[in-house]
């Protein structure tokens, strides 16, 4: 079978931002003064002077020659996905959704078939590499699939697609519910948007299931990547760290835990008493707290060297709840997951390479 070649649409995860003004022009930020909210989260409009309170509601298109505004070029790109489901997008991945919500489902009284339908006319969502990544963090963080296995997914669409003129901002107009029947009903198989949660100011796309020519994928993160990564393995915090734990374990026993023993130690004030001991846990899981904080610091500044501070933030934020919603706080382990995640956007190049030498997974053209 002939290879096939897709043209790969890379940003990388060292961005900065422009953000829009109401003049109808847009503005740099660099993603420091973005992640450190400088001036309040205020900045001058480089056009008209005025203020841009900016954020998420006022990101501006990153690349205005992005060749993904060209409707000819939007078949002949990858798109990535990233999801939980191995089968994904098959009617398999809908099964597993519905079992998923099954409870909720029963709630709602919902029957089996309306289930399936719901979570089969919902249209796809593709977009860059680096925002199918940034999803996956997101999910990680806000959802319940902090600790899911992932699949990242290589897509390639099918050609003479109907594509809505333009692209639409995700703050100001429907792009991230939209249906497949809604996009059916307005003659579509493809609404370009501008990405405002991940990869903020790329495009990606609302689709058709319909549109999916086929699927490559790998489970990540790509175990293997750890060993060829640029890694510093010095870390003296993790020391004190899994010493700072072992003791803030040791301070938050209860005081009916207490023996009949330790409780004479009480009295005989040869022991602190509950009071002193609820105050001693509470200060101890404080500074345990700050501890992990400045551990997944240096993390950071070992395993992601070249990623904006604002994506930094953002899988600190993943793997922080993946450690605490886990009850796994071995340093030594936080740090294996810590490089495996990391890999993903320091080794994107070997990801991606990797991915594209997959089998493809054709997909049937109906919707």
């Amino acid at each position: 079978m002939q290879q096939i070649q897709l043209v790969e649409r890379r940003d990388g995860f060292d961005y900065d931002y422009r953000m829009r003004c109401d003049c109808g022009r847009s503005s740099p930020l660099r993603a420091r003064a973005y992640a450190d909210e400088i001036n309040h989260a205020h900045m001058d409009c480089q056009h008209c002077g005025a203020d841009i309170h900016f954020g998420r509601a006022v990101i501006a298109i990153r690349d205005e020659k992005d060749p993904a505004l060209g409707d000819e070029m939007v078949p002949q790109l990858a798109w990535y996905h990233t999801s939980t489901w191995p089968d994904w997008p098959s009617r398999g991945f809908a099964e597993h959704a519905i079992a998923q919500s099954g409870d909720a489902a029963k709630r709602l009284r919902l029957g089996r078939e309306h289930a399936l339908e719901q979570a089969t006319i919902s249209a796809l969502h593709l977009g860059t590499y680096e925002a199918a990544i940034e999803n996956m963090l997101r999910r990680m963080h806000d959802q319940a699939d902090h600790a899911a296995q992932f699949y990242l997914y290589r897509i390639r669409l099918r050609p003479d697609l109907r594509i809505e003129a333009g692209y639409r901002d995700e703050n100001l107009a429907e792009a991230s519910r939209l249906t497949a029947p809604q996009l059916e009903a307005a003659g579509l198989d493809v609404v370009r948007y501008l990405n405002a949660y991940e990869a903020e100011g790329t495009l990606s796309l609302a689709v058709r299931p319909a549109a999916v020519a086929a699927v490559q994928e790998i489970a990540i993160p790509v175990i293997d990547l750890v060993e060829v990564a640029r890694m510093d393995d010095r870390l003296d915090l993790a020391i004190e760290l899994a010493e700072m734990q072992c003791a803030a374990n040791s301070a938050s026993v209860r005081p009916e835990e207490l023996t009949v023993h330790e409780r004479k130690l009480i009295t005989l004030g040869l022991r602190p008493g509950p009071d002193d001991v609820a105050r001693l846990a509470e200060e101890s899981h404080l500074a345990l707290y700050a501890k992990w904080h400045d551990f997944e610091d240096e993390l950071a500044r070992l395993y992601l060297r070249g990623v904006s501070p604002t994506v930094t933030r953002d899988i600190n934020d993943a793997l922080g709840t993946w450690r605490r919603t886990a009850n796994d706080h071995d340093p030594a382990q936080f740090t294996t997951r810590y490089r495996q995640m990391a890999a993903l956007l320091t080794e994107s190049e070997q990801v991606i390479r990797l991915l594209a030498a997959q089998p493809w997974r054709d997909l049937p053209a109906t919707a």
